[in-house]
Parts: structure tokens; sequence; C-alpha cells
């Protein structure tokens, strides 16, 4: 993976279950990419206005509804954005079965993906290098970004929490698959690796492999 300098990541906090949006740019650069847009498009729109900036990739972690609620948004303001998810989770966009919402009593669907993910992948998007590692157990086919400045800057969607990881009693949901992938593909970055999650605050690896119950 290739180190870069000075990523900003800027969080969106929506009200929909309170899911956490990302943006992430570098410094200086105009374009951006927008992490799982949940409800409050307004507040994303208004970052970027203000930022001057255009996004380029609206990455998806997974398809669950709090985490594609404003795709449609952005997308709709920003229509050269390329909706990227991975390879085993697209078809849940377009698929209100698959991405539970029809489980939670409405039906909400995305957009279509413009690229599809795969685990190992590296894909550059606003100037930034990401490695995708999927880590299905929450979702069937749930992947996490990794981008690298000083750091390692993990985009978790609902894998890994502080303290806490990804519910497994959904449909498609699996208890061991998750933690086996978060030891095999997450605990194996530096300590000091930040992981920021699709709900709750932002942790390190290090402090979940010494401290999360579901980890130790």
């Amino acid at each position: 993976m290739i180190s870069i300098k000075n990523i900003v990541i800027f969080k969106v906090t929506s009200e929909f279950f309170e899911e956490n949006g990302y943006i992430v740019h570098l410094d200086g650069h105009e374009k951006a990419v927008v992490f799982d847009p949940g409800s409050e498009v307004d507040q994303f729109l208004k970052y970027l206005s203000k930022k001057n900036l255009i996004i380029e990739a609206i990455c998806l972690t997974h398809a669950h509804p709090d985490h594609i609620a404003g795709v449609a948004g952005v997308k709709e303001a920003f229509p050269e954005a390329k909706i990227a998810i991975g390879i085993n989770e697209a078809e849940a966009l377009t698929n209100p079965q698959l991405n539970l919402s029809t489980l939670l009593g409405f039906e909400m669907i995305s957009p279509k993906a413009d690229t599809t993910l795969e685990d190992g992948q590296n894909i550059d998007f606003a100037g930034i290098n990401f490695n995708i590692r999927e880590i299905p157990g929450h979702s069937p086919g749930h992947i996490a970004y990794i981008a690298k400045d000083s750091r390692f800057h993990i985009f978790s969607g609902d894998i890994l929490f502080e303290g806490s990881i990804g519910r497994c009693d959904f449909p498609g949901g699996d208890f061991k698959t998750l933690i086996s992938g978060i030891k095999q593909k997450l605990l194996c970055l530096p300590p000091d690796s930040k992981v920021y999650p699709g709900h709750g605050s932002t942790t390190t690896i290090g402090e979940e492999a010494k401290s999360n119950p579901f980890l130790n």
C-alpha cells in the first residue's frame, strides 16, 4: 500500500440509527470520497460546498438501509460519482429483501453499483489508495476500506466498533466468520491504526485488541 499525506476525515452522524458516514479527501485536493452516506444528505452537501469538493466515489461498506439512505441524494448532486461496494454485496443495493429494509418494515433501494470491489484489491479514489478487505459476518459481502498516510485509516462500517462488533443475528450474519475476519484482516495492522466505524466513536486497532471483549 502506497503511503500518502494529509488525509482529512469529516464525520456525519445521521439520526437514522445514529449511523456514521464520512467525507474523506486529501488536504488541498478538490476531489473527495463519501463513505456510507446516511439520511443527513444536507450535512454532506454543506461540507462539500464549503470546501469546494467534488465527489469522485460513493464508497459503501455494506448495503444495510442506514448506510445507503443518502446514496441517491449524493448521487443526484454528483451524478459522475461512482458507487462502489463489495462484489458479494452489490445485489442488495437494489433488493429490499437482501438489504433488510423489508425486514425492518419499509422498502429502501439505492442506485446500482458502478464499481464492485474484491478482497485484497487496491483502488484509487480522489488520489487516495484504498486496500479492500472483505469481512463478512454482519452482512454477506461486507468490506472494509484501508488507507494510509502516517498511519492506517480503516473505514470499517459495521464490522468493528469501540468495545464491540457488528450484529450477527441478521439474515446472512455469522459470529464466527466475523470474529475470524477481524482477527485475520484487521488486528494484523499496527496498533495505532485508526478505526472509523459505522456507529459510535473512533477507536484504534491497539485499543480493540487489548480491551474489546469479543476479541479476547
